[in-house]
């Protein structure tokens, strides 16, 4: 018998550990007279208590060595759960709704068509995120409707931080296309990125006084949200695309590509007879001929050409700056112009209210996406911080190293899984909007992406060693 003492009142209180070991036996069969009991499939027997439960997951718990734990069986691995009597009913946790895109109202009529006896603008808004906010499949279709109303100038506002680049040859082609049958104009509030390359396909070019116009270097966003340079093979093909709108537009091509490579050097000479010459190279160079004014420089190498209002009208790219729709009637000699009411603008809007609803219907799934990622980067058994023990004459993990990187491989192939799933459903949500195809491409790529960074997990889950 063991014998364990405890000090009192001047004398030594003797326990018998038999009576603390009857006791508990005593507590422990009174436990699972009143206990769930909790079999699984391969024979096993839980006694505890049922917290939650729904189609995939029983999470149970149970009380072993005098500490509560809970433990998480999935469905299909359960053979049978008894109740007790006593047991309070535990609430059947409701499956999340699926994702899906709410009740979008269909797109506005068009307006009806209208002839005036004054000039006219036909607005098309170029406002917000190319390549989401912004389509070429939206332009052409007001394009078409202002080929319809006949007006004295189309109007394209933009007022865009850039988006994807891979919409812009789309966008320009569309500009191309009618800039023969309409007078097409670029009324700049703004345009960076992908729209300055877009609005320089436009033939005519004004500005209001604050607006800028340029920055448009292609980059792709980290994992931790910071931009990073992309290869030259694309960034040379992204050139190539800026010198065609600026072609299309009749524009300096090296403009163009000041606007994405800040390696150029880029000056501008203003001639007697008002023609503007742009050249590649310092002002310090070069021969002064007669008939040219003062060489000045538009760029130095290092920064990437962004202009004001001002800058741009001054190099010869911009017609003007003006300060709203009168002023820009008047500098292009239409004194009383009005606007022509066209389809345009509602087609803009109910596009922004159906992306708008699409958002919001993956908003969810996103954030799902984003912690399923989480947690896999969290278990990266190549974690530089996680200890693993090797032979050095075998060159083989321990047993122990062993076990924690087959653990955490299992785990983060596990995370990959689930965030492979979310990038699923939300491919199925995109395709319900077909004009979101580049988003659609996107997020192919990245599932292939993660498919092979979880192929790579598994096929390394059972090695041997460091080198193995």
């Amino acid at each position: 018998m063991i014998i364990s003492y405890k000090q009192g009142k001047g004398r030594f209180v003797k326990r018998s550990l038999v009576t603390v070991v009857a006791a508990g036996v005593l507590l422990s069969l009174w436990a699972s007279v009143f206990a769930d009991t909790l079999k699984t499939k391969d024979g096993r027997v839980f006694e505890g208590r049922v917290i939650e439960q729904d189609d995939e997951k029983v999470v149970f718990e149970v009380n072993r060595f005098g500490a509560t734990m809970a433990r998480t069986f999935r469905r299909k691995e359960v053979a049978d759960i008894t109740k007790s009597k006593t047991t309070k009913p535990v609430k059947p946790v409701k499956p999340k709704k699926k994702t899906s895109i709410a009740e979008i109202p269909p797109e506005p009529k068009a307006p009806p068509i209208i002839k005036y006896d004054k000039p006219t603008y036909y607005i098309i808004p170029f406002d917000g995120k190319v390549g989401t906010e912004v389509l070429a499949a939206y332009l052409e279709r007001s394009l078409e409707d202002a080929l319809k109303r006949k007006p004295t100038v189309v109007l394209i506002e933009f007022d865009s931080p850039g988006g994807l680049v891979q919409e812009v040859s789309k966008l320009v082609a569309v500009i191309k296309k009618y800039n023969g049958r309409l007078r097409i104009v670029a009324h700049v509030r703004s345009a960076l990125s992908a729209a300055a390359i877009t609005s320089l396909a436009c033939k005519e070019i004004y500005l209001e006084p604050q607006a800028i116009l340029g920055a448009a270097t292609a980059y792709k966003i980290t994992a931790f949200g910071a931009p990073k340079a992309i290869s030259e093979k694309f960034q040379s093909v992204w050139r190539a695309q800026a010198r065609i709108a600026a072609e299309i537009g009749g524009h300096s091509q090296l403009v163009a590509e000041a606007m994405i490579d800040d390696r150029m050097e880029l000056t501008f000479t203003k001639e007697t007879d008002g023609d503007i010459i742009i050249e590649s190279g310092s002002r310090n160079t070069g021969r002064k001929s007669k008939g040219r004014g003062d060489r000045k420089t538009l760029t130095v190498k290092g920064k990437l050409l962004t202009l004001t209002a001002s800058e741009v009208v001054n190099c010869g790219l911009g017609n003007g700056v003006v300060d709203g729709y009168e002023q820009l009637g008047k500098k292009m000699g239409f004194t009383g112009w009005v606007e022509c009411k066209g389809h345009a603008v509602g087609l803009a809007n109910h596009w922004k209210k159906a992306l708008s609803t699409y958002m919001k219907g993956i908003n969810d799934l996103g954030l799902e996406f984003n912690r399923n990622m989480k947690r896999a980067m969290e278990n990266n058994p190549k974690t530089p911080s996680i200890p693993y023990r090797y032979y050095k004459r075998t060159g083989r993990f321990a047993s122990e190293s062993r076990r924690r990187w087959k653990n955490r491989s299992r785990k983060q192939s596990i995370c990959l899984l689930k965030a492979e799933k979310n990038i699923a459903e939300a491919i199925k949500i995109a395709k319900k909007l077909e004009q979101l195809s580049s988003v659609t491409e996107n997020l192919e790529a990245l599932s292939k992406h993660i498919n092979s960074t979880r192929m790579d997990v598994i096929s390394n889950m059972n090695r041997k060693g460091p080198d193995d």
